[in-house]
């Protein structure tokens, strides 16, 4: 294989991509206020046989071009994010390496830190040409993501506004692809293209009762821009010879345990989809075991037939290429760490109000209260909405899973990746105009 696509679907839950033969709970179908005003919910008990099929239909995703890439690569059913929000997720896949490693811990105040080398650096010193066309400046070149690319776009027509030199903007699926495409038709040789989607993320600016739904009529949109990207490499006859990587940072938990995805550790939030396609040997298969995103890169590193050791001087890659395991060869179960923390308040980011690590493994997972010292154990295959805590009454599974997850964390660097007051200024602003902060004077 010579070239590699990576598309990042931002904010994206399994359920809202058709290969993956989900579908929203009913509990979210039930918060819909029209299905529940009380003349519909006679209507709705009454005529459930007829209702209940265009209820589903309304829920079932509708992405045939990601589905037919799915049909001719890898789809792995059980892929867990290093963490719930974008910079810090975004940061393992780029380096196959765990929060603790790569350097950011938090949205504001950490980058990738100089010791993480990233898949455009490596990349690129093997001789591709690097492209990263984003989405959004939650991917601002301010935490280091723009290392090793060639070309890092940020410029948009859809501006937000501008906070001194720094523009703030969201942009949507169309002038992203259309960036990507005019990338592409000028370049020559191997090629590495990141594009960021960030359309399905503004669904937190909708009421939380509706979110679902948007979520799959906005994912229909971008499959159609993905549909514009393979149709660009069949054209060029390049689709052979390119991996694609979809995949997303996060989910979005839509009120089981929180409004969105960045306070807590559930599955809601770290599940994410994860496709490949590579070669046609490789194709039309599906892997239920246990993944993570720290995984892909060294994946695609030996996809594109490179070795996987990293330059002398960068930390090792903690995530395993996944290719024995696609190949039905002997491979370990692999424990997926991940991490999460929220702020006291926007002004106060050195204060943390909530602190959380996890530990997934064997069907369990532990989540660790890091504040208030507490510990919570889910038996994932009984109770995938992680409603039961078990700590107290499995110990065996408790103390197992708290000793790899001490072992993990005693033998890491423990690395981070520290801003200028510079960069947290601009970061600050840059997070008010995406709305994750409020302004000042609210």
């Amino acid at each position: 294989m010579n070239n590699l696509i990576m598309i990042s679907l931002d904010c994206v839950r399994r359920e809202a991509i058709g290969c993956y033969h989900r579908i929203f709970p009913s509990y979210f179908h039930n918060t819909i206020p029209a299905l529940n005003l009380r003349g519909m919910r006679r209507l709705k008990r009454v005529y459930e046989p007829v209702i209940d099929p265009i209820i589903k239909w309304l829920f079932k995703p509708k992405t045939s071009y990601i589905d037919c890439i799915a049909s001719n690569g890898i789809l792995f059913t059980q892929a867990v994010s290093q963490a719930p929000y974008t910079p810090a997720s975004h940061a393992s896949i780029f380096t196959g390496l765990n929060p603790f490693n790569h350097g950011i811990r938090q949205f504001v105040g950490f980058k990738i830190n100089p010791k993480a080398m990233t898949l455009a650096e490596r990349l690129k010193r093997d001789g591709f040409q690097t492209g990263g066309i984003v989405g959004s400046n939650a991917l601002g070149e301010f935490y280091g993501f723009h290392r090793g690319f060639d070309i890092y776009d940020f410029d948009s027509n859809q501006s937000i506004g501008k906070v001194g030199n720094l523009k703030l903007f969201r942009r949507d699926h169309k002038e992203v692809t259309e960036k990507a495409l005019q990338w592409m038709s000028k370049i020559d040789g191997r090629f590495f293209l990141f594009v960021h989607y960030f359309d399905i993320h503004e669904t937190i600016a909708h009421p939380i009762t509706y979110q679902p739904l948007y979520q799959i009529l906005k994912m229909k949109e971008v499959d159609q821009s993905i549909r514009r990207i393979t149709q660009f490499l069949i054209d060029k006859e390049l689709y052979d010879d390119t991996i694609i990587v979809i995949l997303s940072d996060h989910g979005n938990d839509f009120g089981i345990h929180e409004p969105g995805h960045r306070e807590y550790l559930y599955d809601t939030t770290l599940l994410v989809p994860l496709i490949i396609k590579a070669n046609r040997a490789l194709s039309g298969l599906q892997v239920t075991q246990q993944v993570r995103l720290i995984d892909v890169m060294p994946t695609v590193i030996e996809l594109l037939g490179l070795p996987l050791d990293n330059s002398e001087g960068y930390e090792q890659m903690e995530g395993v290429s996944l290719l024995p395991l696609c190949r039905r060869q002997y491979q370990e179960e692999l424990p997926a760490y991940s991490e999460t923390c929220i702020e006291s308040s926007d002004e106060r980011w050195d204060i943390l109000k909530n602190s959380y690590m996890s530990l997934r493994y064997s069907g369990w997972k532990i989540i660790v209260d890091k504040i208030n010292h507490k510990k919570s154990l889910y038996n994932l295959n009984i109770d995938p909405f992680e409603c039961n805590d078990l700590y107290m009454t499995n110990k065996d599974m408790e103390e197992l899973l708290s000793q790899k997850l001490d072992n993990l964390l005693t033998q890491s660097a423990q690395m981070k990746g520290n801003m200028s007051e510079n960069e947290i200024s601009m970061i600050k602003e840059s997070l008010r105009g995406l709305g994750y902060l409020h302004d000042e004077t609210e």
